[in-house]
């Protein structure tokens, strides 16, 4: 796990050889931001992809129930 609970989570980022660049394009690719805000957590997957998951909207402080955790993409 690369990101999660608002966190970077360093050192299995340096593990991966993955930078903040890299978190950030997949969620340009996939959400259309340029923030981490909407994500609950990423992953880098054995094929060396990286899986963005959505954030829970019930989580949120606003109440917003639009959409459910999900799996969002998979960025080589």
């Amino acid at each position: 796990m690369l990101y999660s609970q608002g966190r970077e989570r360093v050192e299995e980022m340096k593990t991966c050889q993955i930078s903040r660049k890299d978190l950030l394009e997949a969620i340009r690719r996939e959400l259309h931001q340029t923030e981490l805000e909407n994500v609950e957590e990423i992953y880098m997957e054995r094929s060396g992809e990286l899986s963005v998951i959505k954030k829970n909207a019930a989580n949120r402080p606003d109440g917003y129930n639009k959409f459910p955790i999900e799996l969002i993409c998979m960025v080589k």
